[in-house]
């Protein structure tokens, strides 16, 4: 989540959890990921077809001041293999987000 903030280049800095230099930025805002609901991605699926067998996460996300009045909040949802077999490249998770949140 730190690399694809990172990549949008719509902020000036984005620090990590327990960064001492976050501690003097008046304007920062802080990421809250609050997990929903996962279930576990299932290897043996995955062998006998294409289709199931995927992780799947359900986030809600928050960015807040300091003083935690929520700024945004929405609840994404993500699935994806993670594969931990040597000469097979993880494939990234996708994400969506959840109909009923802004």
């Amino acid at each position: 989540m730190i690399f694809q903030l990172t990549k949008t280049k719509k902020f000036q800095h984005v620090y990590r959890s327990g960064d001492r230099s976050a501690a003097n930025v008046p304007d920062l805002v802080i990421l809250r990921l609050i997990p929903q609901a996962f279930k576990a991605g299932s290897q043996k699926q995955r062998e006998v077809t294409t289709v199931r067998g995927a992780t799947s996460i359900k986030v809600k996300i928050q960015f807040t001041p300091r003083d935690g009045k929520i700024l945004r909040e929405k609840v994404v949802e993500g699935s994806g293999i993670f594969v931990d077999s040597p000469g097979i490249a993880p494939v990234a998770p996708s994400f969506k987000s959840h109909p009923n949140t802004s």
